[in-house]
């Protein structure tokens, strides 16, 4: 299993993560050499608004460069989905999928991961399999009671106690944490 966090300058620890998680913006110049820093982790790029043409048709031949950099679209955008299958960009929404119609909308739309939470994390077995027939990654949440509404009622919701990790692992392939610094 996998561990990722939100990345923060001077933050002890984050070195033992596996991925990073950074937001986007079009006039941060420092992508390349974040991406040249941390070569051996993968790098989920947070993008908050739609993409033009233009801005995907540049992060093409960096992800072609950078094979460890993901896109973690926040805005369902059709457009944009379409033109990064079409670049090959690889690319993951941060939507958050508590139900069937929803985990096999995100996976047909092309993303590479899929977090899970509520009544899908009670059918692991299930879920698991399908997402590896479609080669599509498992994520969720390890520090916090997930849910895909801030009123969900408490038993629907799905947690990770910390040494039930290993019980997890052949079902998740990452746990993030969310919230970190």
């Amino acid at each position: 299993m996998k561990y990722c966090v939100d990345y923060y300058n001077h933050v002890a620890g984050l070195e033992k993560a596996d991925e990073y998680t950074i937001k986007y913006s079009n006039k941060n110049d420092i992508l390349i050499d974040f991406l040249e820093k941390n070569k051996t982790k993968r790098v989920n790029l947070q993008i908050e608004e739609v993409l033009t043409d233009i801005e995907i048709k540049m992060l093409k031949p960096i992800c072609l460069a950078y094979p460890n950099l993901y896109l973690r679209i926040e805005s369902y955008d059709e457009e944009m989905q379409e033109k990064l299958l079409e670049y090959g960009v690889p690319f993951f929404f941060g939507n958050r999928a508590n139900n069937w119609d929803t985990f096999m909308g995100l996976v047909e739309s092309g993303a590479t991961d899929i977090y899970i939470v509520e009544d899908l994390c009670f059918d692991l077995e299930r879920v698991a399999a399908i997402a590896a027939q479609y080669n599509v990654k498992l994520r969720t949440y390890a520090n916090v009671a997930q849910s895909t509404w801030k009123d969900t009622i408490d038993i629907k919701k799905f947690w990770i106690r910390p040494e039930d990790v290993d019980i997890y692992e052949k079902y998740i392939d990452t746990l993030e944490f969310f919230g970190t610094p």
